[in-house]
Order: structure tokens, then sequence, then C-alpha cells
């Protein structure tokens, strides 16, 4: 897969991302959040030199988690299809990047927004547009 492929499967995260998530907001409970947020600390803590399929299936259990309020199983299904294959590619470009990173302040920012402001949705935005960035 190219990088223009790449790009457009972003694109395609951002749209579908955005949308779930502004669905998901009003039903999240504390617990969502907070399990949402244990799973960044454990993807923070993963060696991103090691398993990047495993670092893949924990970035996808943190976004599933928070998506899955949203009661959208047919969105939640499209976005899972455009995740999943090209995470590996993507992941691998971003080792060789040292443009990208997720700092402990921006997991803690974005936990904290989830937990009570509807900015998460912005949050969410500007994390994958860095993304499409990075790759252009």
């Amino acid at each position: 897969m190219g990088r223009e492929n790449l790009i457009e499967l972003l694109e395609l995260r951002l749209l579908l991302e955005c949308n779930i998530l502004s669905h998901a907001l009003p039903n999240l409970r504390k617990a969502d959040a907070s399990a949402a947020e244990e799973v960044l600390n454990e993807l923070e803590k993963s060696d991103r030199s090691q398993d990047v399929s495993k670092r893949g299936k924990m970035n996808w259990e943190f976004h599933k988690g928070l998506y899955l309020c949203a009661n959208r199983p047919e969105t939640l299904s499209e976005i899972e299809g455009i995740t999943h294959e090209p995470f590996d590619l993507f992941e691998s470009h971003m080792l060789h990047s040292k443009e990208f990173s997720l700092p402990k302040r921006s997991i803690a920012s974005f936990c904290d927004y989830v937990q009570r402001d509807p900015a998460a949705i912005d949050y969410l935005s500007r994390h994958i547009h860095q993304n499409i960035k990075s790759l252009s």
C-alpha cells in the first residue's frame, strides 16, 4: 500500500471517527473513559521498536472502547475495516519518523477531554491530521 492510499484511509478515519465519537460522548461513562486511559497508558509503555501488531491491537482496543458507546455497529465495522490492515504499514512508517510521538500530556489531555468535554472530537481530528501531515 502506497503513501497516497494511507493518506486516503486516514482521511476516511478522520470523517468516520469524529462522527462516531460525537455519538459516543453523550453515552460515555466515567468507567469507559478510565478503561480507555488504562489502554493508552499500556500503549505508551510499549516499546515502539517491538511488536507493531500488538501495538495496533492496543490502539484499536482504545478506540473501540470509546466508539462502542455510540451504539453504531455499522460505522464501527467500517472504521475497524480501514484501521487494521494499514496500521502495520503506518506504524512502520512512523517508527522511522521523528515527527510522530504521543507525549504523556496528549494522553492525559485526551482522557480528560473525553471525560468532560466534546472538545475530544477536535482533539481526535488534530491527532489524525498530524498523522496525515507526517505522511505528506
